[in-house]
C-alpha cells in the first residue's frame, strides 16, 4: 500500500521495477519500436467524455524511455520536448486555458504548478506509453524528486484522473484524487466546476 511507505520509496521500488522489466524486454528484443500504438491497445470510449481516444495501452512496460529537459510547458497537462514534439501527461486532464472563451478556473494554475514541478533545461526522465490519436506522447515524467508528476497534479488538485483506466499507476492516481477531493484542493475548493473534456466538447459545439 501506498500508506506503509513514503512517496519516494513507493515511487522508487515500482520504478526499478518497470525498467527492470523494460531493460530484459529490450535485451530480448521483444520491445516494438517506432511511434505507432502498441499492438493490443484498446480504445476507451465514455459518453461523459464525449471524446472517443485510443490511449492506454493494454500492457504494463513503456514502448520507450528517453531522458531530456523540457523545451516548453504548454499547458497543465502537456510538455514539448525538443526533437522529440508534444508529450501529453497519461492518465490526467487538467483545466483548459488559453482558448477563445478565456479557458477554465484553474487552468493557469495548473500551468505554472507544471511548470514549477520541471524546470525548462533540467533533464527528466519520461517514459512514454505510444501516442494519442493527435500523435503527441503519451507520458508518464519524473520530477527532480523521483516522484511522477501526473500523480502530483492529480494530488493537489490541479488535474482529473482521465481515461486512465489499464494504465498502471490507475490506482495511485484515483487516490491521490480522492486525497484532493477530500482536501478540497485545487478544482475541488470550486463551488461548481465543469471537467476539462466536458468543457471541450462544449466549446467544439459553439
Amino acid at each position: 500500500m501506498v500508506g506503509m511507505l513514503t512517496r519516494r520509496e513507493w515511487w522508487g521500488v515500482w520504478l526499478a521495477l518497470l525498467v527492470g522489466n523494460l531493460c530484459f524486454a529490450v535485451w530480448a528484443g521483444g520491445e516494438p519500436k517506432g511511434p505507432a500504438l502498441v499492438k493490443g491497445s484498446k480504445a476507451l470510449a465514455d459518453s461523459q467524455h464525449g471524446e472517443v481516444q485510443k490511449l492506454i495501452p493494454d500492457r504494463m512496460l513503456p514502448t520507450s524511455v528517453f531522458f531530456a529537459p523540457p523545451l516548453e510547458i504548454v499547458d497543465g497537462d502537456t510538455v514539448k520536448f525538443e526533437h522529440r514534439g508534444l508529450c501529453r501527461l497519461i492518465g490526467i486532464d487538467a483545466p483548459e486555458v488559453g482558448d477563445a472563451a478565456g479557458g477554465q478556473p484553474v487552468g493557469e494554475q495548473a500551468t505554472t504548478a507544471l511548470r514549477a514541478l520541471l524546470p525548462l533545461k533540467e533533464p527528466v526522465l519520461v517514459l512514454v506509453w505510444g501516442r494519442d490519436r493527435y500523435r503527441r506522447m503519451l507520458c508518464l515524467i519524473l520530477a527532480a524528486d523521483g516522484y511522477p508528476v501526473n500523480l502530483t497534479l492529480v494530488e493537489s488538485g490541479m488535474a482529473y484522473v482521465y481515461l486512465a483506466e489499464g494504465f498502471p499507476l490507475y490506482s495511485a492516481l484515483v487516490e491521490a484524487q480522492q486525497r484532493a477531493q477530500a482536501d478540497r484542493r485545487g478544482v475541488w475548493w470550486l463551488p461548481k466546476r465543469e471537467l476539462p473534456w466536458h468543457y471541450r466538447v462544449r466549446m467544439r459545439g459553439r
